[in-house]
């Protein structure tokens, strides 16, 4: 059922949705303001279709320079202020109109696909970067790789690049914006943390986010996600190179 909403209302609803977007990282704040902005704002709040205004905005993302990472984090502030997670057909919209704008009618970047994560040899050498000052922020607790394996057999380009797109925003809604991660053909990375007597269970909670978001989209998109997904966490040795590359290795099989 569709609702009306003034355009005070809507007003409000952008004002708030810009900032929450700048405060999760949207790194040029006058390229923000777009028409599709306002359109989808009005769908989303109205309960209207949506799907083509979260197209036309992955389209002014990807002009603007935008990456698809970026983009998707701005259409989850929208949702966010709204008190709810962004629909799966509004993220791949998005994407959708992302990729076309930005002329990916073939994986330009087939081992990270669509997911908006770095590829795996990025995410090895963002481990070893981090190594030192994760461990002093974290008090003692201990580094994990979590791999997560979406592969569900053999699929097609869309339906590959839709689960690239799946895998990726369910790692990026689980663990903290600065953990380092990856990706490469189903498998998802992140490095995370044990808890200590005084951390949050970071892992422990982002392990049973990630499971409980990709089982919702398996349910929905029937055939791209494994169902469940395999997640493995494995003790990470950042301060051992060699080893720390073959676990990623093993980890992407």
């Amino acid at each position: 059922m569709t609702t009306t909403s003034t355009p005070d209302e809507i007003g409000d609803l952008c004002a708030r949705w810009r900032e929450r977007s700048l405060a999760d990282g949207w790194s040029v704040p006058e390229d923000w303001a777009v028409p599709a902005v306002v359109l989808l704002a009005r769908a989303s709040a109205s309960g209207a279709e949506y799907r083509t205004h979260a197209r036309a905005l992955g389209t002014a993302r990807a002009h603007s320079g935008a990456g698809i990472s970026e983009a998707l984090r701005d259409l989850a502030a929208l949702y966010a202020v709204q008190g709810s997670p962004a629909p799966m057909d509004a993220i791949l919209a998005l994407t959708r109109g992302w990729e076309e704008a930005d002329g990916l009618l073939e994986p330009a970047v087939a081992r990270a696909g669509m997911s908006g994560l770095s590829p795996v040899e990025d995410f090895d050498a963002r481990c070893a970067d981090v190594a030192e000052g994760v461990r002093q922020a974290h008090g003692g607790g201990r580094p994990v790789v979590v791999a997560v394996d979406g592969r569900a057999g053999v699929l097609g380009h869309l339906r590959r690049w839709e689960r690239d797109v799946l895998l990726g925003e369910a790692v990026l809604l689980a663990f903290p914006p600065e953990a380092p991660t990856g990706y490469r053909d189903g498998v998802a990375l992140a490095l995370s943390w044990t808890g200590s007597a005084m951390d949050p269970p970071e892992l422990a909670d982002g392990v049973d986010h990630v499971r409980g978001t990709l089982g919702e989209w398996a349910r929905v998109r029937h055939g791209i996600l494994r169902d469940p997904a395999r997640i493995v966490c494995t003790f990470a040795p950042l301060h051992e190179p060699e080893e720390l590359s073959a676990l990623i290795r093993r980890s992407v099989l």
